[in-house]
């Protein structure tokens, strides 16, 4: 591979690179390249480097990454912060189900902190009309008791958010329940984007 390089730079007019050890330079890279047995290669971590630099195109999940970290300091809950914290891990370790069901599930633990601390009478009102053998929330665990979809539809009902609104929402816990169970579902980065897009949307930015 040092040799193609060598040569592809002399096909460019870039005869400097003949004299360059160009097997030292790429071991100087570090993380950016990797050997193989049959040549060099760019890492995951070379790519968001070249994307950086603008000489190749930017990964799809890259602005959801930089968004989410930039909402960390937003979220005062400990719990919530650590999934969203795992979600930004996730997206840049290239780890897609795992980024899909862990901004998920940072994204309910807010919501159920904003219902518990702000809205609690009028969505345990809605609670008991749509759901009457409820149990009483008395803890904010008690949220978390309930099936997502039903907490989505009571939230909705209380006006903590609109009927749009709840729609996006089904369709990221489809998702994620989706991502979260071993099935022939196709997992591609432009996809988990919009999934973590959504709620960035619709539950980052609004509740925290």
């Amino acid at each position: 591979m040092p040799a193609a390089i060598q040569k592809l730079g002399g096909e460019h007019g870039f005869n400097k690179v003949k004299k360059w050890n160009v097997s030292q330079l790429l071991k100087d890279l570090g993380i950016l390249v990797a050997r193989y047995k049959d040549g060099w290669a760019i890492t995951d971590h070379g790519k968001d480097k070249l994307a950086e630099l603008g000489l190749l195109d930017e990964s799809p999940t890259k602005s959801p990454q930089i968004a989410l970290r930039a909402i960390l300091p937003q979220i005062s809950d400990d719990q919530s912060r650590i999934f969203v914290e795992e979600a930004v891990q996730a997206l840049e370790y290239k780890l897609l189900r795992s980024a899909v069901v862990l901004s998920w599930v940072g994204a309910v633990a807010v919501l159920h902190k904003k219902v518990f601390d702000n809205h609690l009478h009028d969505f345990y009102n809605e609670l008991k009309k749509s759901f009457p053998k409820a149990k009483p929330i008395k803890k904010l665990a008690d949220l978390g008791d309930m099936k997502e979809s039903n907490f989505l539809t009571v939230a909705c009902s209380a006006g903590i958010f609109d009927k749009n609104i709840k729609g996006e929402l089904e369709g990221c816990l489809k998702y994620r329940n989706g991502c979260g169970h071993p099935n022939a579902l196709k997992i591609a980065p432009h996809r988990v984007a919009s999934h973590i897009e959504t709620l960035i949307l619709h539950v980052y930015e609004p509740f925290t």
